[in-house]
């Protein structure tokens, strides 16, 4: 997400614009260089740890239709704080 050209500059904003002593992303490999260098600019250390995934992750083909169908262990990825809003109401 950080590189996409719609929602990088929001996701670079929250990363820069949290106010806290520790913060933890999770990502893909291929983004520690580019996190490296944001943290850099503020003088941030960063350190990085890489673990390994207990179950495989499933895609799902199509939308689930209904929250009723979301099942324990089930991750739902939301884009705006409305999303987020939305999904902890239902």
């Amino acid at each position: 997400m950080m590189r996409d050209i719609t929602r990088g500059w929001a996701w670079t904003r929250a990363l820069l614009g949290l106010m806290a002593k520790e913060i933890h992303v999770c990502g893909e490999a291929g983004a520690v260089d580019l996190v490296k260098a944001i943290m850099m600019t503020t003088n941030e250390d960063v350190e990085v740890y890489k673990y390994k995934r207990l179950t495989e992750l499933q895609i799902e083909d199509s939308a689930v239709g209904s929250l009723d169908n979301i099942q324990p262990g089930d991750c739902i990825v939301c884009f705006s704080k409305n999303d987020v809003y939305t999904v902890s109401r239902c």
